[in-house]
């Protein structure tokens, strides 16, 4: 969030597709809000003052939380500093999906409406009985809530041992330490003092940047097994790194067949754990290339997307960033290394007028290429554009959406006609979640932003191939968050991740969506679980969506 020079907005088209196949088509992204039901605004300061925490914005989770085979919605809420005396302050909200697209407000009934200043959210079966609990993350104490199996929740924060008075952000469940439950990494952002004040060039009271804090040091906390987590940040050697974190994302990227954990920083290096063989985590984010950019320089981190852009075979990592930064992509190359080829695939051009924060790849056509998807917003005041002009005072901080995919050459251009509503419509956006909302077998989008209402997007892209869904189930029956599945057909291989963590304060649906192109069917599947083991499953058609559990394949 480093503070940099709005450029010109002559930049706005560069890198756009303008082929006639483009131009032709219509857009692949629906905004469905209005008639599904959910009602959200999130919260923003008001005009008697600001306060760093609000332009960061709230994030979302998309999860199966009553276990009827349908994805519902958990939205995270940041109050006001200086509401209203007296006003009942904002709460996060559960919507529950009772039909196709259709949601309904059950937020008293889940128990979920947490009234703490709200940054992000993670989904997973942290006390391992067979359903989903919800992890919040927020500006002071954060909350633990357990599912009872039905969508009803138990704020069991204090028995579990989750509290805390710093700055969270994004967070992530995983089975870091491979004894079979899933433990909690949690990235914090930075030592607030709420009484500074900032100004602009101009003299105007401004949001303040990174640079004017201290840094937090990340948390992780140990899964007991008994439902209660221990943080064991400093015996697993991450206590005394002090750095601005915004988001994280959990998958094996050093190739040694443990979970590693990747943090995307703000204006500090980012940082790649790696577990040494006793348990301790060292960084390597420098060794391996994905602590600074081509140019040596650490950039403004916030949202993660993990997928194989490059279309080798391999995962990739693409970070969103601040304006003038561009968003930076890593290919991996070799094995457990990594590269910044964001000139020659063309994401510079693409994404450098913007200021990136949630982003997820998806390959929303099934031609067996990612598209990569980030909502943008501005940190510092900017030129308003054209569609924000309702938003009063956030207008100046508003931005359009961004949709990318790849050409016939392998670089990758905006496509703004294909996104639609997105990439027209400015908005503070922040969070952003994948899932299939409306079970047609591809992937639709939850979004929020600050001073907004939440938005859900229905993928219409016209099919140019098939997709598999894969759900990877550990003995236990959980979900194997942070496994990687390779699908091989036509002599090419197909990878992706069953998501931990990702996007930027949001927490997507745990299944691997694997677009396969034009093909009929998978020749194998193979699954690296969390623990590094491989186990290799037979072949399938490459369309629909099959549950794979650990112990039936080879």
């Amino acid at each position: 969030m480093r503070v940099l020079p709005v450029l010109p907005l002559l930049f706005a088209g560069c890198g756009s597709e303008t082929d006639s196949r483009a131009l032709s088509a219509a857009p692949w992204l629906a905004d469905v809000t209005a008639e599904s039901g959910v009602r959200f605004l999130h919260a923003a300061e008001d005009e008697r003052g600001i306060s760093t925490p609000e332009i960061l914005g709230s994030g979302a989770a998309l999860l199966d939380a009553d276990s009827d085979g349908d994805l519902d919605a958990y939205l995270v809420n940041a109050a006001p500093s200086n509401g209203p005396k007296g006003a009942l302050p904002p709460r996060n909200a559960f919507f529950e999906q009772v039909a196709p697209l259709v949601f309904v407000d059950a937020t008293e009934r889940s128990r979920t409406g947490d009234e703490g200043f709200g940054m992000g959210a993670a989904a997973g079966d942290c006390d391992a009985d067979g359903d989903l609990d919800l992890f919040v993350a927020n500006v002071g104490p954060d909350r633990l809530f357990a599912n009872r199996g039905d969508g009803i929740f138990d704020d069991v924060s204090s028995e579990a041992g989750i509290g805390g008075e710093g700055w969270s952000s994004s967070a992530a469940f995983a089975d870091l330490d491979a004894d079979g439950d899933l433990d909690l990494f949690v990235a914090r952002y930075l030592e607030l003092d709420p009484a500074r004040a900032c100004r602009d060039a101009a003299g105007r009271v401004e949001y303040c940047g990174p640079t004017d804090f201290p840094g937090l040091s990340d948390l992780l906390y140990e899964n007991l097994g008994d439902g209660r987590l221990r943080e064991a940040s400093a015996e697993r050697g991450i206590a005394a790194a002090k750095r601005r974190g915004l988001g994280v994302l959990c998958a094996d990227l050093s190739g040694d067949g443990r979970l590693d954990v990747f943090v995307a920083n703000d204006n500090d290096p980012n940082q790649l754990w790696v577990q040494g063989d006793d348990g301790r985590l060292q960084d390597l984010a420098l060794e391996r290339g994905v602590a600074y950019d081509a140019g040596g320089r650490e950039e403004a981190g916030m949202g993660i997307a993990c997928a194989d852009f490059d279309g080798n075979g391999s995962l990739d990592l693409l970070l969103s960033h601040l304006t003038g930064e561009g968003s930076t992509l890593y290919v991996q190359e070799p094995p457990g290394h990594f590269r910044d080829a964001t000139f020659e695939l063309g994401l510079m051009d693409a994404t450098l007028p913007f200021t990136g924060f949630g982003i997820v790849a998806a390959d929303l056509d099934h031609d067996g290429e990612v598209e990569a998807i980030q909502v943008d917003g501005r940190v510092t005041r900017g030129p308003p554009h054209e569609s924000a002009r309702s938003l009063g005072s956030l207008a100046p901080y508003a931005e359009r959406g961004l949709l990318l995919r790849r050409d016939e050459r392998g670089i990758y251009r905006e496509a703004p006609l294909l996104a639609g509503a997105l990439a027209r419509e400015a908005l503070v956006g922040r969070g952003l979640c994948v899932g299939d909302l409306d079970r047609d077998g591809d992937h639709d989008l939850l979004t929020t932003a600050v001073g907004d209402r939440a938005r859900l997007w229905r993928n219409d892209a016209e099919k140019r191939g098939h997709a598999l869904r894969v759900r990877v189930r550990d003995r236990n029956g959980g979900d194997a968050l942070g496994a990687r599945v390779t699908a091989l057909a036509g002599g090419r291989r197909f990878v992706g991740l069953v998501p931990s963590g990702g996007s930027y304060l949001s927490s997507s649906e745990a299944v691997c969506h694997l677009g396969i192109g034009p093909l009929e069917s998978v020749d194998e599947l193979e699954i690296v679980w969390p623990d590094g083991e491989v186990e290799r499953f037979p072949g399938t058609l490459a369309a629909g969506e099959i549950t794979l559990v650990r112990g039936d394949g080879r």
